[in-house]
């Protein structure tokens, strides 16, 4: 720790996510006979992943990190490959005991991918809670992030009859639209 009250830290978290995404397609699929047009369905999605952080803590009260995480949640047979990189701030409340709460906020960019295909966009969201100094350099963190992403990965506009199915100007889709993450994590400081 310098002069100035900067200290760096390194981090991992593991983190259970709700991952809310409309799932559906454009244009007409006809099965048998019985033709459907631009459906969708709205998903829940949850994933259970390891997350990785570095950062800087400024005079004991500004935090800033650089976060990345990988999701991949299952809907319908259909995985979601969502790779997010925030960068965060962190305000650091007054210590109570070994507990130091922080409210905060994040911006940055999500790559979603499925069936191979990929759109990367940018996301947002806020985030809370409070880190327990287990020893000198090393603390327990535990907080709650919620997060408005806007990728929509889809797949080519396609027209054509397979067996009993035709499709008349068809791409599936999947929009991300919110995650709302519950973690736990350990950061070393040094």
């Amino acid at each position: 720790m310098s002069a100035m009250g900067t200290e760096y830290f390194v981090g991992a978290d593991i983190s259970s996510s709700n991952i809310n995404t409309k799932v559906g397609f454009t244009g007409t699929i006809t099965i048998d006979g019985v033709s459907y047009s631009d459906a969708s369905v709205s998903v829940d999605d949850r994933d259970t992943t390891v997350g990785l952080k570095i950062g800087v803590l400024l005079n004991k009260q500004h935090r800033v990190s650089a976060n990345y995480a990988k999701y991949s949640p299952s809907s319908y047979d259909i995985t979601l490959d969502l790779k997010t990189y925030t960068v965060n701030y962190d305000y650091m409340l007054n210590k109570i005991n070994k507990f130091t709460p922080f409210i905060g906020a994040h911006i940055g960019m999500c790559d979603a991918e499925i069936l191979g295909y990929s759109d990367t966009s940018g996301m947002y969201g806020v985030q809370g809670g409070t880190t327990y100094s287990i020893a000198n350099n090393l603390e327990f963190e535990i907080g709650l992030s919620y997060s408005i992403l806007t990728a929509e990965p889809k797949t080519p506009i396609v027209t054509g009859t397979y067996e009993i199915v035709t499709l008349t100007n068809a791409s599936a889709y999947l929009e991300t639209e919110n995650m709302l993450k519950t973690y736990v994590g350990l950061n070393y400081k040094f």
